[in-house]
């Protein structure tokens, strides 16, 4: 990894593209050929992907966030994506980036962010010394939630926002706390996934009919927001507090 100077004492480290360990073609007795699979996921790989695919659980329509909490023994302890509280209804609250009603009228009081939900979703104890890998770089109050649960390491996919002064304190506050920031950068920019065996009878009629998922890009999951902000005025706007997705929230 390679440390990239933002600030006079801050460093950002470049995840490269992890290869599965070479290994022999031999058991460990030497005796017989090892056929072990060669094209399988990388741990981050698989943690990364697992959270662009639980971003897909989101409903904002701008941007979908997702967020994996992973601990020392490679167990994922939590997930997140961004959207309201639990027990609001999806269609109770506004989605809206702008509104004629002002600050109330948009969704950014009201969306809970995806490192949030992944931090108070966890199914142990506590978080302390986990990694979070997250597709978007987490804002200044996720910050301050992921530092309070003790995570010692950020993996993250995006920093497009990272001009604005809401990830700059971020940063600020992740090198104070000596919590690892590391942008990961794929070998490929997607993953398709299928959800069939070969020779699965595809005739038969499915227990669960399931609608059709698009394919699971990175890229993607940010480009269409990418052109809305660039036809919007940037104005006063950052990730702030409450900004539901990539945090284009209008500061208070």
């Amino acid at each position: 990894m390679t440390g990239i100077a933002l600030f006079p004492s801050l460093s950002i480290y470049t995840m490269e593209p992890q290869h599965a360990q070479q290994h022999t073609n031999s058991s460990p007795g030497g005796n017989r050929p090892c056929n072990k699979r060669k094209e399988y996921l990388s741990w981050d790989e698989y943690f990364m992907s697992v959270a662009f695919l639980t971003a897909m659980r989101s409903k904002d329509p701008s941007t979908q966030v997702g967020a994996c909490i992973v601990n020392a023994d490679q167990r994922i302890v939590g997930v997140g994506y961004n959207g309201f509280p639990s027990g609001i209804p999806d269609e109770a609250l506004p989605w809206d980036k702008t509104s004629p009603e002002g600050f109330l009228g948009t969704k950014y009081p009201y969306v809970c962010h995806a490192e949030l939900n992944a931090v108070l979703n966890k199914n142990v104890e506590s978080c302390r010394n986990c990694r979070i890998y997250c597709t978007l770089f987490p804002c200044c109050e996720c910050a301050k939630v992921l530092i309070q649960s003790g995570i010692q390491t950020v993996v993250f996919a995006s920093d497009k926002n990272r001009d604005e002064d809401v990830c700059k304190a971020s940063k600020r506050l992740f090198e104070l706390a000596k919590v690892q920031m590391v942008n990961y950068r794929p070998e490929f920019p997607e993953l398709a996934l299928s959800l069939r065996y070969p020779g699965d009878n595809v005739a038969a009629a499915p227990a669960v009919t399931a609608r059709p998922l698009p394919t699971l890009t990175a890229p993607a999951l940010e480009s269409a927001a990418d052109d809305r902000d660039a036809k919007e005025p940037r104005g006063k706007k950052g990730r702030g507090p409450n900004a539901g997705e990539n945090g284009d929230v209008m500061l208070a």
